[in-house]
């Protein structure tokens, strides 16, 4: 019997490997560029999204190890990056996520808990901070998140 190795979709035919990946939303465009540079030179693959909209149609092709959402993304005080959350952890329940905000409150930190998003930082967060929540949440520096389930095929 041969077994492969599934998405968390369920498909045994995509993101075999599930690599070290990042989906970045973030609508600010020199925040998406900095974030996106830095992950790339410590070994991450990453997409930029800067609406929940361009999120979900990159969801739709593949999946990730991590999405990195800022908390607000259509206008300040938004609770976007919740949404998305909601999408991710329906669709991708293996992504981890960590949601970025400079709107935060303790109740939105709450309810993001509930939602289970695996970190809720307040801008401006320190990289190396954000580095380290990334490989933990991925596993350890170049690590996965676990073995992915297996299928039949």
């Amino acid at each position: 019997m041969l077994l492969k190795l599934a998405s968390p979709r369920g498909s045994c035919d995509r993101d075999l490997d599930m690599r070290r990946s990042i989906l970045l939303v973030e609508d600010r465009p020199t925040i998406s560029f900095a974030l996106s540079d830095y992950f790339r030179t410590r070994g991450w693959e990453v997409e930029c999204a800067a609406s929940v909209a361009e999120a979900e149609a990159v969801l739709e092709s593949r999946s990730f190890t991590l999405m990195i959402a800022d908390l607000s993304l259509s206008e300040p005080g938004s609770t976007d990056g919740l949404e998305l959350t909601r999408l991710v952890r329906r669709e991708w329940p293996r992504t981890r996520t960590i949601i970025l905000t400079a709107y935060g409150t303790s109740e939105t930190e709450r309810i993001a808990g509930r939602l289970g998003v695996d970190a809720f930082l307040h801008k401006p967060a320190p990289l190396a901070e954000l580095a380290r929540l990334a490989d933990e949440l991925a596993g350890g520096p170049g690590g996965r998140t676990g073995p992915a389930p297996l299928c039949e095929g």
